[in-house]
């Protein structure tokens, strides 16, 4: 029986102004990172109201963007990554993952996008990029072939789920979900939903050792919330 390939969008966020002067450099190295690792996937990008432009990061590169011309209003980074995922969905995306720019991609991220399969599991790499001893499991400077961990919740700076996932836990269209977790806001704190979605559903969370993405880790969101 042949197999049918499955349509995966890969979702981020940029943002650049004075609040976070970073995010031209972060969103180039993104699509650098990208074209190097020759991904057959499509790239959904929120420009959460940036003062720069970015099409020239993009050549070559089968996106579709999005601009947000007032991130406040639009409910911050939560509510462009709500605006990502469902676009994905409605577009046809049996794969969702994503969405911190400041990471850089490799090839793994295939074999990450190949692991997503459970439609109540919540999917994660290995990366260099958190803090915390909560997320102590998921710090590695490399891949760990064959590791797999199921754990209560993982750093939210890149996730993988399949579209029959939002469909059964949006509300509203929102995933991410505000009237859920107190610990959720505009501008952090998304990985507060695991718990919520563990209680409600009995959602899995999984680690996927053979995918290792780095990430600088910019903590940008949490500085400029209290600026916008």
């Amino acid at each position: 029986m042949e197999q049918v390939e499955k349509k995966v969008f890969v979702c981020t966020v940029f943002h650049h102004s004075h609040l976070r002067p970073q995010g031209k450099q972060m969103a180039k190295e993104f699509c650098d990172s990208w074209r190097d690792s020759d991904l057959p996937y499509k790239l959904i990008v929120v420009d959460n109201e940036s003062t720069c432009d970015y099409s020239q990061y993009l050549v070559g590169i089968d996106y579709h963007f999005i601009r947000v011309d007032n991130q406040k209003e639009a409910k911050g980074i939560t509510g462009a990554w709500n605006t990502a995922c469902e676009y994905s969905v409605n577009h046809g995306a049996d794969i969702i993952t994503g969405f911190a720019d400041d990471v850089h991609l490799n090839p793994t991220l295939k074999t990450f996008v190949d692991s997503i399969e459970d439609d109540n599991t919540i999917y994660a790499p290995l990366t260099n990029g958190v803090g915390g001893p909560w997320a102590s499991f998921q710090k590695s400077d490399q891949p760990k072939p064959g590791f797999r961990k199921s754990v209560k919740w993982v750093n939210g700076f890149w996730l993988g789920f399949t579209s029959q996932f939002w469909k059964d836990k949006q509300v509203d269209r929102n995933l991410f979900d505000f009237n859920a977790t107190k610990s959720m806001d505009f501008w952090a704190g998304q990985e507060f939903m695991m718990p919520v979605w563990t209680s409600k559903y009995g959602t899995k969370v999984e680690v996927i050792g053979d995918a290792w993405l780095h990430h600088t880790k910019l903590r940008s969101w949490k500085q400029a919330r209290k600026k916008v």
